[in-house]
């Protein structure tokens, strides 16, 4: 069966974020994690963050994945700050 890693970093600093990571049930508190033995399927991802938009993704495994997650700080969907990576 497929494995999936996941990674979580801040999308402007690109540095690892520790946030809570649920798989359909399977939940972590983590910047990095690998869920091994994991059936085909379509799966719904979510990752959560103090200061961070949550981040929520159907991904669909059907061989070993890498999924790398960006989120977003709030303040720059306030609209405090620039976001130089956030669509206009």
């Amino acid at each position: 069966m497929p494995s999936l890693h996941i990674k979580v970093y801040d999308t402007n600093t690109l540095r690892p974020v520790t946030a809570k990571i649920t798989l359909n049930g399977f939940t972590t508190i983590n910047s990095e994690v690998t869920i091994t033995d994991i059936p085909s399927g379509t799966y719904t991802l979510t990752v959560e963050a103090a200061g961070y938009t949550t981040y929520t993704k159907t991904i669909t495994i059907t061989t070993d994945t890498i999924h790398t997650v960006r989120l977003v700080p709030k303040a720059y969907l306030l609209g405090s700050s620039p976001c130089p990576t956030c669509p206009p």
